[in-house]
């Protein structure tokens, strides 16, 4: 759909949003859910055919041939400082791209300090801040936002990144960015971006003619923060029913926080990062949050269907195909997977455990295991913040610098 033509369901979403700057919060709410599943219906009349690629005795996987995805709206770190001139960033040639991907209800915000202080140390790496479908300014920005139609699955988010990248021209060999960093949420698409990519790139070299060059190749370097595999926990349920059942506009960040607090029964610390992801109401008389409750709550429901596990067997599986000798000799050496875990989240089970470590036995190369894995003992789960060195000095051990 263009950017710039108002269509029916436009229209509809305009009265949803007049309706929840009015005492009719709630159906304005109501209205803008129903267009949203109106537009998860229509989407199949759009979506293109899709090739298959086949992992010996594992699922098939479909895959288009030409990524169709949303476009992000992102930001440029370079030397420790956010660029405003985006496109002097990305046209440095002496640089290597790492993308940041942040967690669910966030915003590449989150993840700036991170950002900055890798960019500072080594100055040869410049970081890409994406605002993931329906949060940040990818929500809030209509142009960007109507790109990034339903379905909302783990599968449309990853050929968000990789359109995204397209768009910016960091593809080929040259381009293509060297890592992919992740929180949370980001972590889970971090590894469905090298999975999707790495399939891209086979089913594009077979077919007739295809080039490389065209889009994205796998990251050298995946790195996944505290993501721990199956359904969300149900405290992450919990806050996004609270924020939820909030009504819209919200008078203050104060009234935000308060209401979470003691009504909802929140952790404050997390009611109190809630309140960084407000904006002003389009009518000037309170705030709204800048993500989209309906975009946020399809990504939920898919946490559970990812095979985590099975896509790092599969990533594992492919990682030493000799499928184009020379253009991608350097990720066949170098390609790694780095979990990051932090000693605090009690969901990192020794049953879990035990099951990455059988799935690092058998992907052992002849130089190292294909799968690494880090214990940050002393952080929770936000490990970006609880020990920002510590994470920063496992992730230049593991050769990002």
């Amino acid at each position: 759909r263009s950017p710039t033509r108002q269509t029916s369901s436009d229209k509809m979403q305009a009265l949803g949003r007049q309706l929840v700057c009015s005492s009719n919060s709630r159906a304005g709410v109501s209205i803008i859910h129903k267009v949203t599943k109106q537009s998860s219906q229509k989407i199949q009349h759009h979506q293109k055919k899709s090739r298959v690629f086949s992992f010996p005795h594992r699922r098939a996987f479909s895959s288009t041939s030409s990524v169709s995805g949303g476009l992000l709206h992102h930001e440029w770190v370079v030397g420790g400082n956010v660029i405003n001139d985006a496109n002097s960033a990305n046209s440095r040639d002496d640089t290597n791209t790492v993308v940041f991907l942040h967690g669910l209800l966030g915003s590449g915000k989150n993840l700036r300090t991170l950002s900055k202080k890798i960019t500072e140390r080594n100055p040869n790496l410049s970081a890409l801040l994406l605002d993931l479908r329906g949060h940040g300014s990818t929500s809030t920005n209509a142009s960007l936002s109507s790109t990034t139609e339903p379905p909302h699955t783990f599968e449309s988010c990853a050929n968000d990144i990789i359109n995204t990248l397209q768009n910016l021209n960091l593809v080929g060999s040259e381009r293509s960015p060297v890592a992919v960093v992740g929180h949370s949420f980001g972590g889970r698409l971090a590894l469905q971006y090298a999975h999707q990519t790495i399939i891209h790139n086979q089913n594009r070299l077979s077919s007739d003619g295809g080039t490389l060059q065209q889009i994205p190749h796998p990251p050298l370097h995946t790195w996944i923060l505290d993501s721990v595999p199956g359904q969300a926990h149900a405290s992450v349920h919990d806050v996004i029913q609270a924020v939820s059942s909030v009504d819209l506009p919200i008078p203050s960040k104060k009234h935000l926080q308060t209401v979470l607090t003691k009504e909802k029964g929140i952790d404050p610390m997390i009611a109190a990062w809630m309140t960084t992801n407000l904006r002003k109401s389009s009518c000037n008389k309170g705030f709204t949050y800048t993500f989209d409750l309906d975009v946020a709550m399809s990504v939920l429901n898919e946490f559970g269907k990812q095979d985590f596990l099975g896509m790092i067997r599969d990533v594992g599986k492919i990682h030493h195909l000799d499928y184009d000798k020379e253009s991608m000799e350097k990720e066949k050496k170098n390609g790694r997977i780095n979990l990051v875990m932090a000693g605090k989240n009690p969901s990192w089970t020794e049953d879990l455990k035990k099951e990455l470590e059988l799935i690092q036995s058998n992907l052992v190369s002849k130089e190292e295991s294909f799968l690494q894995m880090y214990k940050l003992p002393e952080a929770g789960h936000w490990v970006h913040v609880d020990d920002l060195e510590g994470l920063i000095q496992v992730i230049e051990k593991g050769g990002l610098h």
